[in-house]
């Protein structure tokens, strides 16, 4: 006969399988066992207890509404939003403007209408989700990714503002009053200024600075210049609806507009504004950007370009930071610096060298030259 002893190991620890610690190894129970908090477990419920790990079901019923305080139909009661937030029942329609911006990337934009609610990220929450950095020349700055960094106070009607953009958007102003050009100007000091433009509908800057432009050093876009000084030298075009331009002034001036500058809209199929050449050669897209200089090329004697040729202007590394066409005995624009919001290297360098090289259209060829610098440096010095 055989006979035999069967022993069991004593495990200890939780033998409740309700409790949240409960162990399935355990066959004695050491009074550890910890049971989940009860209450109302819905985030969108006035009695939402964030420590209840299972539904009582006291929960009270959820407050659904708008939840952006920048919004017309905000709802204080609100615990969750509902997507129906509107910016628009709430405000006056004297004056509604649409600012495109047609590209990813960089923009100088203003407006002629006064946003009735004026604070910077209020203007800009239309488009919050695609705005990168909104800025201006004197350092303030709105990065609405940044836990919604703003040192900007309200929208100052008679600037422009720097935008950079994730993706093509369109800016939406809801205004109250438009500027009354009888009345409104436009200060603007020695140094670089960053204006509103005012018109509804292009203009020549020549017709626009007319009255000041003795203490115009240069006035300038993302794309081009136009200096008085020289020869009312023109490569950026006429000033836009809902741009905003770059002004260096000599001494203060007050700048107003005149609707009578406004030029005629040309008629369909007609030539409007006289189209300039564009390069063909050096036509590698540069990203525009704030970080620039204006180089203004002038004729000589040793000079034997031709109508059509083209000059480029690179880093030492060969990155092309400007390109401009011969056309009437000068040329020139801007030179753009390294953007530094973007990664790696897009533009020449502070104090770095500039290597020019000259296309010739007819033979096709293109050569390494050397330029005489009557002002200015030969290396790179933002504006």
């Amino acid at each position: 006969t055989c006979s035999c002893d069967v022993s069991q190991v004593t495990v200890e620890g939780c033998t409740n399988s309700v409790a949240t610690n409960y162990n399935p190894s355990a066959n004695c129970d050491d009074g550890t066992c910890v049971f989940p908090s009860e209450g109302c477990t819905n985030p969108c419920s006035p009695n939402f207890n964030p420590t209840a790990q299972v539904d009582d079901g006291t929960c009270m019923p959820e407050q659904f509404g708008c939840t952006d305080a920048t919004a017309c139909n905000f709802d204080a009661n609100a615990i969750c939003n509902d997507g129906q937030c509107e910016y628009t029942s709430c405000i006056g329609t004297d004056c509604q403007l649409n600012i495109p911006m047609s590209f990813a990337g960089w923009h100088i934009i203003s407006s002629y209408c006064r946003p009735l609610q004026d604070s910077i990220p209020q203007v800009f929450s239309p488009i919050v989700t695609d705005v990168i950095q909104v800025k201006n020349l004197v350092g303030q700055v709105y990065v609405p990714s940044f836990n919604n960094f703003n040192t900007f106070t309200t929208w100052d009607i008679t600037q422009g503002y720097l935008v950079k953009v994730a993706n093509p958007v369109v800016l939406p102003i809801y205004g109250g009053t438009e500027v009354d050009l009888n009345i409104d100007n436009i200060p603007v000091y020695t140094g670089w200024n960053m204006i509103a433009y005012w018109l509804q509908g292009d203009s020549d800057p020549v017709d626009v600075f007319d009255n000041i432009a003795m203490d115009v050093i240069q006035v300038k876009n993302l794309s081009g210049a136009y200096v008085p000084s020289f020869n009312d030298f023109n490569n950026m075009g006429n000033m836009t609806v809902t741009r905003g331009y770059q002004v260096k002034m000599n001494s203060s001036q007050t700048l107003s507009y005149d609707a009578a500058d406004i030029l005629p809209r040309p008629a369909p199929g007609s030539i409007g504004e006289i189209e300039r050449l564009s390069p063909v050669h050096f036509s590698q897209n540069i990203k525009p950007n704030p970080n620039t200089s204006t180089m203004l090329i002038m004729d000589d004697e040793n000079n034997t370009m031709k109508y059509g040729d083209e000059i480029g202007v690179f880093t030492p590394d060969g990155i092309l930071v400007g390109a401009y066409v011969y056309e009437n005995g000068m040329l020139g624009g801007l030179v753009f610096g390294d953007d530094e919001t973007e990664e790696g290297k897009d533009g020449i360098l502070e104090n770095e060298q500039y290597l020019f090289k000259v296309w010739d259209r007819l033979l096709d060829t293109e050569r390494e030259v050397e330029m005489e610098f009557i002002q200015g440096s030969a290396t790179y010095l933002k504006d």
